[in-house]
């Protein structure tokens, strides 16, 4: 988000096509934890806390291009 702001000419679909692997890497990483037998404990607590900094990062995001691109469709 920060590297659109300043190079706002970059083409950022590769991006939204190879997001979906981060899912996969965060599948394997939970595949991997319980490949050791041992038992596989989430933090509720880091979960909750991710969950907020992606709403507010995607908030702020929504800002910057309201601020940036907003005027010209008249929102």
């Amino acid at each position: 988000m920060l590297v659109s702001m300043f190079w706002p000419q970059l083409d950022w679909a590769w991006a939204l096509k190879c997001s979906p692997l981060i899912l996969i890497g965060l599948g394997v990483e939970t595949l991997l934890a319980a490949k050791g037998g041992g038992k596989v404990k989430y933090d509720w607590v880091g979960m909750v806390l991710c969950f907020v900094l992606v709403c507010a990062a995607l908030c702020l995001y929504g800002m910057a291009w309201w601020m940036m691109y907003g005027w010209e469709y008249g929102l």
